[in-house]
Parts: structure tokens; sequence; C-alpha cells
């Protein structure tokens, strides 16, 4: 017999507001941030609303499990270590895999946090956890913030005048440096960054959309690849997962930035020996307050 859903949660509190740090401006929005309530979090500190309940089993079979994490990391030029911080709280605090809803078809870590981060230079201490881990293939983009290393003149010119040597822009992006170093996405692949740089774009007054003509405003922010798409399978996970296309979208000319897309190929596995799922969700109401039907989310829906 099913069981009864468990009562309605009341809301949790909101988070603290957001305090401007000295420099920040209209057109970086608040980097991400944390709570220590139960509430889970998704990439860019917003609230992931629960929708079921598990029961912890043995690990079901015939289906993948897939991490998606878009994040907003704190701005500017020069703070890389705060990039660095917050990537480690999302990866050390998000309630998925291991402390999410499904905690059965969490996989274990194929490293502890201390030998993954074995090595690395800079680091100040290891996060005790890392979610990206407990998944058949994590993904995780967004605005990720990190800059190139140089002067405006430089790395515009390199842009616009020396295509054969844009691997220069790449070798001087504080997200490869920081990847080299060993201190964020342990791990993580990514296509080469065979595209302009992302960030950022001055505006048309007139039309209000944005050029292809990069910052010239009084702060003369540099170009960077703020916008990426990083990704990785588990070492236990036996198909494959390959990356077919990686690029920006020119033409979307809405914002400052210009997004980039991602398009992968993922094997799959085949279905288990009862084509069953091992996990007894209990659906919480809807937002009518009717039953949520009771189909299981977990291997029965795309990810």
């Amino acid at each position: 017999p099913r069981a009864t859903p468990p009562p309605r949660r009341s809301s949790p509190p909101p988070d603290a507001e957001y305090t401007p740090r000295e420099g920040d401006n209209d057109d970086d929005a608040p980097p991400v941030s944390h709570s220590a309530s139960k509430s889970s979090f998704d990439g860019t500190g917003n609230r992931a609303r629960g929708g079921t309940t598990a029961t912890a089993q043995p690990r079901p079979r015939g289906f993948m499990s897939f991490l998606f994490i878009g994040a907003h990391l704190a701005p500017h030029q020069t703070h890389v270590k705060k990039r660095n911080e917050d990537y480690r709280n999302i990866v050390s605090n998000l309630e998925v895999g291991s402390k999410g809803p499904y905690p059965a078809i969490a996989r274990p870590p194929s490293k502890p946090p201390q030998a993954l981060h074995a090595g690395a230079k800079g680091l100040e201490a290891p996060p005790a956890r890392d979610c990206t881990e407990e998944f058949d293939a994590a993904f995780f983009g967004g605005d990720l913030n990190y800059r190139i290393n140089g002067t405006k003149f430089g790395i515009e010119n390199i842009i616009l005048n020396h295509r054969q040597i844009r691997a220069a822009l790449s070798n001087n992006d504080q997200l490869s440096i920081e990847r080299l170093r060993g201190t964020v996405f342990h791990r993580f692949s990514e296509g080469p960054l065979l595209f302009k740089p992302t960030y950022k774009f001055s505006k048309d007054k007139a039309t209000g959309l944005y050029t292809d003509e990069y910052d010239n405003g009084p702060k003369e922010r540099l170009a960077a690849y703020c916008d990426r798409v990083l990704y990785k399978k588990h070492v236990d996970f036996a198909q494959p997962l390959q990356l077919v296309h990686y690029s920006d979208v020119p033409d979307i000319r809405t914002s400052d930035h210009r997004p980039v897309a991602a398009l992968f190929i993922a094997g799959t596995e085949p279905p288990g020996d009862d084509d069953s799922c091992a996990l007894e969700l209990i659906p919480d109401a809807d937002e009518d307050g009717t039953n949520g039907g009771g189909k299981c989310r977990c291997c029965c829906s795309v990810m």
C-alpha cells in the first residue's frame, strides 16, 4: 500500500539580502549564496524545492544519474579566490546525491576529497565532499566569471587581428590556470575555446541590442571567457560521454554576455533484469493540493 504523503512543510525564511561589495555594479549580479537551513540550493543560491522522499535501498539498475549545476560565481577581475570558494561551497553543500532526496542512486565517490585535491597549489583546505563525484555524469555551467590575465589592448588585439595565436588567451584564462593548479573542477573536462571571449560587449543605445564591440565604457572591462560548460563522468560509469559541439551563440545579443552552447552524446545502460526501480517514492502534494500521481521521477523521466 502507498504511504500517506507527509504534511507540507512551512516555507523557510528568506535568505539574507545580498550586500554589495566595493566596486559592484548593475552589470554584475550577486554571487552564489548559501544557508545553513535544511532547504536545498541550486547553483545560483536559489532554494530548490523538494518534490519527493525516498527510502534508502541498494542502488537500482537500468538507469543513469545526471547532475546539472548552473552557477553564477563571484564577479570582478581579481576575485579568483572568491570564485574558487564559491565553487567549493557548491560542490560541498548542494543537497543532491548522498544528501539529496534520492540517496540510493548516489554513486560512491571515485576518490575522497582529500585525494582529489592532492598536490593542489594554494588551496587552504579541501572541501569535505564533492557532490559531482556521486553521479554517472555531471555538467557544470553558467557565468563562472573567470577572466583573462592581461591588458585590454593585448587581449583585444589578439581577438581581432591574431586569430592564429588565440591559444594565448586560453593559456592566460584564470579558470584554465586554476584547474591546472588543482584548486577547482577536479576531473572535469572542457572543450577547446575556439570561439571569441563571451564578455563584455557594448550596447547600442539606438537598438537596445549589444554589438560585437567589447566594453568601451568608463570601466573598460577586459574581454573574458566568463561563460563556460564543463563535464565529467564517474570512473565506474562504463558508457561513453562525448562532447560533439562547444561554441558561443553570436546572434543572441540581448546581454553583455554571449551565451555558449554544448552538445553531448551519452551512451545508455540496458535496463535491469526486472525492469523496475528499487526506490519507493512518496510524492508530496502538488500546488493544487492533489497527489503528485506517484510516478517514479527518478528513473522514469528525462533528467
